[in-house]
């Protein structure tokens, strides 16, 4: 079943419901994961005794191979990028995973994941620098599993032409070296974007720019033009 994304307004009028009891992030978390059944609960998913297999051999329900598609069948045919980017020692200390306590009512739960507001421009920056296309990725998490098959696992998608991001680290870096990351792009990215987006201004965004304008004295208007012009050249 879809749950809205966390940056839907849904989630804060719920919590404003609630008188802030629970946060929109944990309502969130509660309601996606399906806590304590709630899902049934609100009526919004019931579940179906499995149906006995009639198997229905007339020529009106038989199905060739060529004419069925599953959605992996239908990203084989979507235009696909194989990108590798290379983190420097001091982007990946920015970004490397880090515990997370989770706590919710009387139960703890710690996990790692990338540090919140701090890795998704890196990753948008490298990847603007190796296609120069016009999407503008919003990333939807940052997996990272420890004993895992993957170390790190990144997903993102283009709010435009709907393209598919994904990242993959494969094991964890030693310290003070480069960190790869093997991603692929799948979907209709050529076509035009004609609906313009901004790009997000995350918190080590905010944080440089800060600085910039408190300690060196860099003026809005010369940091605008710095970017512009650092963004000219790289095209």
């Amino acid at each position: 079943m879809w749950v809205a994304y966390l940056s839907d307004k849904v989630w804060n009028d719920l919590s404003k419901y609630f008188d802030y009891k629970m946060s929109s992030a944990a309502l969130h978390i509660f309601i996606k994961s399906n806590r304590a059944n709630i899902l049934e609960i609100l009526g919004l998913y019931k579940k179906e005794e499995p149906k006995k297999h009639v198997h229905d051999l007339s020529s009106d329900n038989i199905m060739s191979s060529s004419s069925y598609n599953t959605s992996d069948d239908n990203d084989d045919k979507l235009p696909i990028k194989k990108l590798v980017m290379t983190l420097s020692p001091e982007e990946w200390e920015t970004i490397k995973p880090k515990n997370i306590v989770y706590k919710f009512n009387k139960s703890v739960r710690t996990y790692m994941t990338l540090p919140k507001g701090e890795w998704s421009h890196i990753i948008a920056e490298h990847f603007w620098e190796l296609t120069h296309l016009q999407c503008c990725l919003t990333f939807k998490r940052a997996k990272v599993y420890p004993e895992g098959q993957f170390y790190v696992l990144i997903f993102g998608r283009c709010k435009i032409c709907k393209s598919n991001f994904k990242g993959v680290i494969h094991h964890e870096p030693s310290s003070n070296s480069r960190v790869l990351i093997d991603c692929s792009y799948v979907g209709n990215f050529n076509i035009p974007h004609d609906t313009p987006k901004k790009r997000r201004m995350t918190t080590g965004i905010k944080k440089k720019i800060i600085n910039d304008l408190i300690n060196i004295g860099k003026s809005s208007e010369y940091f605008r033009e710095e970017e512009a012009l650092r963004l000219m050249k790289k095209e």
